[in-house]
């Protein structure tokens, strides 16, 4: 079986799970914020920039979801007050448990 199947499932999993509002972007960037493979050390727009090889704009509009969402969350960089920090929000973790669950299952098959 090829890849594009699995991926069908996985998304309608995800849909069925009431995850249909992350797009592709947001779900990357969450996951390289809270997910269990996420970003080594200090997480910033910067960074994640970088990974996802997309614009900074484009990063801080997604942010800005998944903010609202209460997904990641926003923080002062410690020792330079310029830079901010992107960290998993409250609901990350409830978040990661449904992706989870939808993998799981399709895993399973």
């Amino acid at each position: 079986m090829g890849a594009l199947p699995v991926f069908h499932r996985l998304t309608m999993g995800m849909v069925g799970a009431g995850l249909c509002w992350l797009t592709t972007r947001q779900l990357a960037l969450f996951l390289s914020v809270a997910g269990p493979d996420r970003l080594a050390g200090e997480i910033s727009v910067r960074s994640l920039s970088r990974q996802l090889l997309v614009s900074k704009p484009v990063i801080t509009r997604a942010l800005h979801s998944l903010e609202k969402a209460r997904l990641v969350r926003r923080v002062a960089h410690p020792e330079d007050a310029r830079m901010v920090l992107i960290e998993p929000g409250a609901d990350a973790d409830e978040l990661l448990a449904k992706l989870e669950t939808v993998l799981a299952g399709e895993l399973a098959r």
